[in-house]
């Protein structure tokens, strides 16, 4: 069941994995074994609705794995705004650590995902929390380049003199690599430029030391002007009242203007449904799984290709007598079908109800309108099942134009099949479900 629920997650079908938690509710509580609830795969990709309907079955967003990872670490990694912009509304600490003592603000800051950043911060994430190397949120974006991280971060209020276990700040951060735009941003917002690390340097001495010398010529330059503006400010104290006049009315940036209006992005219920259906149909779940695309072509090759073959294959076998049949019939439906058609689909269907009786599925109180739905969950073992009884015989057959030009209708025939079951299991199981399941309850469980 965690394979299904996990696909149904993935795809945001949010009325499958409500019907899936319907059917076993116990596994929202479940852990893999890395400890990751479904919670933690919902955060990675899921929507809002979706995230939504866990945390109504009893999901936590402050659950840790064995890495101290949350759903909410999770949400900031992926950049997924809506599930952190409702993890938030559950009250959970926003200050969680990981195994390397990383907050969401340092996730979501190794990402730039700026957006998240400002949310966690206008919702009260501290900004000063160090990880084990000591690095502030303001150090790991400066290190890595991210000026509109660093935007943030100062529009917060940020200490933009705070230290690493090196004594590194972030302006000796962007000395690192070159970042200049970073280092820009700090300088006008009152970094000191002469503060030296544990080592006795300062950033212009650390750039200088990684041969970035385009940034030293340049920091320098940035560094006289705002020097000069202060010196002239000292000697002529009216030039800093119109200075300071003059940039009042230019608005400051508020951390809001940093995200997104999420109530803003219009839904479409029914290309979601139409793009749901069509994954299903071709996939086999409701979103292709990008992590295993190697195994999930053999099994799309599998089930639209070799099956029916082989299935095929069976079906002459017992038409031409190449393979025994089991049950023998003497009565036909006049024109509607002959008693050679019934005896040969009578006997393929043992064979494939004996291969079912083979094979351990969840699927033990499903709708036989399902079926075909259903085999292909396990169309691997069926392969092998057909494979293993058509190698006595397939050499008996003759395989010419004829035998492909029938292969073409059956194939035709098994297609149709399979998207009608499939197309019942699915309204059966996106079928409207109680009150209770679609109210939109507000969850909070900070308290407990």
């Amino acid at each position: 069941m965690w394979d299904k629920i996990s696909g149904a997650i993935s795809g945001s079908d949010t009325k499958l994995v409500r019907f899936y938690l319907e059917q076993e509710p116990e596994i929202i509580f479940e852990q893999n074994y890395q400890d990751e609830t479904l919670l933690h795969h919902a955060a990675r990709s899921a929507d809002a609705e979706t995230i939504l309907e866990l945390l109504r079955h009893g999901a936590r967003a402050d659950n840790a794995d064995d890495f101290g990872w949350t759903p909410l670490h999770e949400a900031c990694r992926s950049k997924n705004e809506a599930a952190v912009a409702i993890f938030m509304t559950t009250g959970i600490n926003l200050d969680m650590r990981t195994s390397k003592q990383e907050t969401p603000l340092h996730v979501a800051t190794r990402h730039n995902a700026y957006a998240i950043m400002a949310r966690l911060l206008e919702a009260g994430a501290k900004s000063d929390i160090t990880n084990k190397d000591g690095d502030t949120a303001l150090h790991l974006a400066a290190m890595r380049g991210y000026a509109r991280a660093v935007e943030v971060l100062i529009t917060a209020g940020v200490n933009l003199r705070a230290r690493n276990h090196l004594g590194l700040t972030a302006l000796h951060m962007t000395a690192l690599k070159g970042h200049f735009r970073c280092a820009v941003l700090l300088l006008n917002n009152k970094a000191n430029p002469h503060q030296l690390d544990d080592s006795g340097k300062s950033f212009l001495e650390l750039a200088d030391i990684c041969g970035n010398d385009l940034f030293v010529t340049h920091a320098k330059t940035v560094i006289n002007e705002i020097e000069q503006k202060e010196n002239q400010i000292a000697i002529d104290p009216a030039s800093e009242k119109k200075s300071g006049k003059a940039a009042s009315e230019i608005r400051k940036p508020k951390l809001a203007d940093f995200y997104n209006d999420l109530t803003t992005e219009p839904e479409n219920r029914f290309q979601k449904t139409c793009t749901l259906v069509v994954n299903g149909l071709i996939s086999g779940q409701g979103s292709p799984d990008r992590s295993g695309s190697l195994r999930n072509t053999i099994e799309n090759v599998l089930w639209f290709l070799v099956f029916p073959f082989l299935l095929f294959v069976l079906w002459k076998g017992f038409a031409s007598g190449a393979l025994p049949s089991a049950v023998h019939l003497n009565f036909s439906f006049g024109k509607i079908a002959s008693a050679e058609f019934l005896q040969t689909l009578v006997n393929t269907l043992l064979v494939i109800v004996a291969s079912s009786m083979l094979i351990t599925t969840e699927n033990a109180s499903m709708s036989s309108l399902h079926f075909f739905k259903d085999m292909r969950e396990t169309v691997h073992f069926r392969v092998v099942h057909l494979m293993l009884i058509e190698v006595f015989y397939i050499g008996n057959l003759i395989i010419d134009t004829a035998f492909f030009a029938e292969f073409g209708i059956f194939w035709g025939w098994f297609s149709l099949l399979y998207v009608a079951s499939y197309l019942i299991w699915w309204l059966n199981t996106h079928a409207a479900t109680t009150e209770a399941s679609s109210a939109n309850t507000e969850i909070c469980y900070a308290d407990n």
